[in-house]
């Protein structure tokens, strides 16, 4: 008789501090279009992916550390 696993297992989502993230990830979290991801890298603003086979993928940490440069070189609001 074939027992029935009665636990249900669901597939937990990735943790949002993984190493690599993939575009649909990075796109999510910086709030830019993989055109405008792509556009940036081509001008050199933008970290370069990791090529892991035909994938790209991007450091987590690289793209961190890019987001608190962008709020490091936003200018001061002035005071009313």
């Amino acid at each position: 008789m074939t027992q029935i696993n009665s636990t249900n297992e669901q597939k937990a989502p990735p943790p949002t501090d993984a190493l690599l993230w993939t575009m649909p990830t990075l796109s999510r979290r910086i709030g830019l279009s993989r055109s405008n991801i792509y556009q940036q890298i081509q001008s050199g603003k933008f970290p370069e992916p990791v090529k892991i086979g035909r994938s790209s993928r991007w450091l987590a940490a690289e793209i961190q550390a890019w987001v608190t440069t962008q709020a490091y070189a936003r200018s001061p609001k002035t005071a009313g």
